[in-house]
């Protein structure tokens, strides 16, 4: 895998700007998993923390686009530090660099956003 994008915000902010920002450049983005989801239906701790009360997630979304393979990105939050990573695909320069573009709008966005605040 290879990170594409590094940003400190909060869980939720950094994920809906992201997925906004990967379906206006032309991708369709679906949350495939969704760790909360699961440790929550399932009754599991962080194993970072050892509790539920933590800003730990990890969520999979895959990407479609009518120039690329499919692929997916993994998301990762953990201390206010949210990471996403591309799993390694056919085209990943190419794609890389679609991504890297929707990551800097989705930057703008939550810059933007901390500065009316």
């Amino acid at each position: 895998m290879t990170t594409i994008f590094k940003i400190r915000a909060d869980w939720q902010t950094a994920e809906s700007k992201v997925l906004l920002a990967l379906n206006q450049v032309g991708f369709q983005a679906f949350k495939s998993f969704d760790l909360k989801l699961s440790e929550t239906e399932q009754g599991r701790q962080c194993p970072y923390h050892l509790s539920n009360g933590c800003d730990c997630e990890i969520i999979v979304v895959l990407l479609s686009c009518a120039q690329f393979s499919a692929t997916a990105i993994i998301g990762y939050c953990r201390d206010g530090v949210v990471e996403f990573s591309l799993i390694e695909c056919p085209n990943l320069r190419e794609i890389s660099e679609k991504i890297a573009h929707a990551f800097l709008s989705a930057n703008r966005l939550l810059e933007t956003e901390k500065s009316h605040s």
